[in-house]
């Protein structure tokens, strides 16, 4: 019977193809010994390739070493290749205030996964049960979860992962292994009481099969499969609108907030976390309480928040909702200073532009934010004026304004990102502002013709064809820095 449900299961699922190199993961348990001998059984029939492994996670001294010797001897037995590793807590930088199961188990794909690409392993095959499956989504349900944490452990993860026992009860496999006498290990930390698993298997399930329903396994098995199905159609509805609707540049995602707020608030929160997913590759550590936390900040009208959520910054500005991935390292604010002759060019990456001065007969005046005209004297023209990045308390009278205004505030009013603000272009002469990009020029009389200063500078703006936003500033090579 276990056999039928083990193809069965396969077949449904299209988990093998003939000739596939197949690594079982043994620990030496019932379930994954079961396993093995069940893939020893067809073999033949699909032209397996198949290896063992096991990780010896060190918990429980001798009887850990056992473990690994029992899988290594079984492994022989059948003239398998089988990999081991031992990890200790101290190796795996395991921090003690943390879940050392979850501990393990991070340890435990991250072997599984490392064996996979070095051997060129197509499938990886794991023990769970039809058991372990209810197990898991009444824990889910006892510590709050979704739908998608609720449809708890599928058949396949991550195209490698492969489950083929999970519609198997333990009690079956348990007939299998003792009609077979097919020996296995016993893990003794499967009766303390301190895990949240074992009680629900010894305690909990118990009293459910007894006092509410004796198929409750089944029926439990049967619901996360329902779940599963449902989270996979909604997740085929957020993978259309994020690419319809999120813009993504690099490891920069940014949303319309009137557009993101148009949805239903599940919808909401599944592109919030399709976003992350994007980001960070996986949503481990990402709890419900920052999928709210970003929510909050959507729903927000004020500008200029954020939070870091799971190594992401996510940022309202105006009606704009990003996200962006916080490198390991944070970049160093740009700083940059150089002199721009006249005439002359420098180009400026960061901000995809560059800017070139030339002298010009006069036209009359012109509105134009891509380019600034005024008067220098003939010493001013040989000197050059200088292009540095925006600072912090910079100000100037630009033409159409009432007195001095901070560029700050003029980022503000134009909806500049705060994200480039400081790598903005504020060109000077003897350290006085006379226009940053994509505003007037100064109203200052200094910069209006006059007997001494009579000669036109025009400085224009165009941009950068293939530039990107990850290089630094880059000056002429006949211009000079300071």
């Amino acid at each position: 019977m276990i056999r039928e449900k083990f193809i069965e299961t396969i077949n449904a699922h299209n988990l093998l193809q003939h000739g596939d190199r197949v690594m079982v993961a043994v620990s030496g348990g019932a379930d994954s010994v079961a396993l093995l001998h069940l893939f020893l059984e067809i073999r033949e029939q699909y032209d397996l390739k198949l290896s063992a492994a096991h990780l010896n996670h060190k918990l429980r001294g001798i009887e850990s070493d056992a473990d690994e010797e029992f899988v290594r001897e079984l492994a022989d037995h059948y003239h398998l290749e089988c990999f081991t590793k031992g990890v200790s807590l101290r190796d795996g930088r395991w921090n003690p205030k943390g879940n050392l199961e979850k501990w393990a188990r991070t340890k435990r794909y991250e072997f599984l996964r490392h064996l996979a690409e070095v051997q060129g392993t197509k499938r990886i095959a794991l023990g769970h049960t039809m058991n372990d499956q209810a197990e898991t989504v009444l824990m889910r349900l006892i510590r709050g979860s979704g739908t998608l944490g609720l449809a708890a452990i599928p058949v396949v993860r991550e195209e490698i992962f492969i489950r083929p026992l999970l519609n198997v009860y333990r009690e079956e496999i348990i007939d299998y292994l003792t009609s077979n006498q097919f020996d296995w290990r016993e893990d003794s930390s499967n009766s303390e009481s301190k895990y949240l698993r074992n009680r629900v298997r010894k305690e909990l399930i118990p009293y459910l099969k007894d006092q509410y329903n004796p198929n409750i396994i089944e029926l439990l098995s049967n619901t996360a499969t329902i779940l599963r199905e449902d989270a996979e159609t909604l997740s085929q509805l957020v993978s259309r609108v994020f690419q319809s609707e999120a813009t993504v540049r690099g490891e920069r995602i940014v949303w319309k907030v009137p557009k993101l707020l148009s949805f239903r608030s599940g919808l909401q929160k599944n592109l919030v976390r399709q976003s992350l997913l994007e980001l960070r590759q996986n949503l481990h550590s990402i709890s419900a309480r920052d999928i709210n936390a970003v929510l909050s900040l959507l729903r927000e009208k004020k500008s200029g928040k954020f939070l870091k959520v799971g190594g992401v910054m996510v940022g309202r500005e105006y009606d704009f909702l990003f996200f962006e991935k916080v490198k390991p390292e944070a970049k160093e604010q740009v700083h940059y200073n150089y002199r721009l002759g006249i005439p002359g060019q420098v180009k400026l990456r960061e901000m995809g532009a560059l800017f070139e001065a030339f002298v010009e007969v006069s036209q009359g005046e012109k509105d134009i934010l891509t380019r600034w005209e005024f008067h220098l004297s003939h010493e001013e023209v040989n000197s050059g004026v200088w292009i540095r990045n925006w600072k912090p308390g910079d100000a100037y009278c630009p033409v159409g304004f009432s007195g001095e205004k901070k560029i700050k505030e003029l980022f503000a009013q134009k909806k500049i990102s705060r994200s480039v603000r400081s790598a903005w272009p504020v060109v000077t002469i003897d350290d006085k502002i006379i226009f940053a990009k994509g505003f007037p020029v100064s109203a200052d009389k200094r910069f209006k013709e006059s007997s001494d200063r009579n000669h036109k500078v025009v400085i224009e703006e165009r941009k950068l064809e293939g530039e990107t936003r990850e290089s630094f500033v880059q000056r002429n090579p006949d211009s000079q820095t300071r």
